[in-house]
């Protein structure tokens, strides 16, 4: 795939110089067009999921399509690359292709035939792969004891412990601040109740946080 290093400030005239040029599944540039014809599209919401970033947009009544714009901030680069989802009714779609570690936003436009509509809100999110826990131990009196894979690019990392299954009820909810450490305890549990854990790691920029999607689920019973 070809990638774009672009300055910030040119986009919207490549944007327009670029405007016919045509689209063959994933390509680098296409031009937001601007039409009252169509409605105004919004990304909804942006998040990691274990393949990808999954990106959600409002849909557009009459859009027979819809251009997905992702910029990537690696570094003091910005990188800009488009994907053409077929379908007016799709309002999702998983980008496989980003790197752990890689800030992006995503904004999009509704297209029908040679007609673009009006992008809206923007989605920032920060790439965070999972975490995968290695470890889940009843090791001495009412201690459980887990480990994890550490995820490098990550500021840290977010703990749920539970009595329950699906985490409603009893849930201890633990952050470890650091990305290096990949070990931790819990205290005074209860003998003969079994714990449920998952855990998924975090990206602090700008003061904002993107969570990695949960690790599945591991359990042990209490018999010490």
């Amino acid at each position: 795939m070809k990638k774009v290093w672009l300055n910030r400030l040119f986009v919207g005239i490549i944007f327009g110089l670029m405007l016919m040029l045509p689209m063959i599944g994933k390509t680098t540039i296409m031009a937001k067009a601007e039409s009252t014809d169509l409605g105004v599209v919004s990304v909804i919401n942006a998040k990691n999921t274990s393949s990808g970033i999954k990106i959600t947009w409002n849909k557009v009544p009459g859009a027979s399509g819809y251009i997905l714009y992702r910029t990537a901030y690696p570094g003091n680069d910005i990188i800009i690359e488009t994907f053409k989802i077929s379908g007016g009714s799709k309002v999702s779609y998983i980008d496989k292709s980003t790197k752990n570690g890689v800030r992006y936003s995503y904004d999009a436009i509704a297209t029908k035939g040679d007609i673009a509509g009006l992008e809206g809100d923007a989605a920032y999110i920060v790439r965070v792969t999972d975490v995968e826990l290695t470890y889940v131990k009843n090791l001495s009196s009412r201690v459980l004891k887990i480990k994890w894979l550490k995820n490098s690019k990550a500021s840290g990392y977010q703990i749920y412990c539970s009595t329950s299954k699906k985490f409603k009820n009893n849930t201890v909810k633990y952050t470890v601040q650091k990305s290096g450490k990949n070990v931790c305890k819990f205290t005074k549990m209860k003998t003969g109740k079994t714990y449920y854990v998952k855990i998924r790691a975090y990206k602090t920029v700008s003061g904002t946080k993107s969570y990695s999607a949960w690790s599945k689920v591991k359990k042990v019973k209490i018999t010490k």
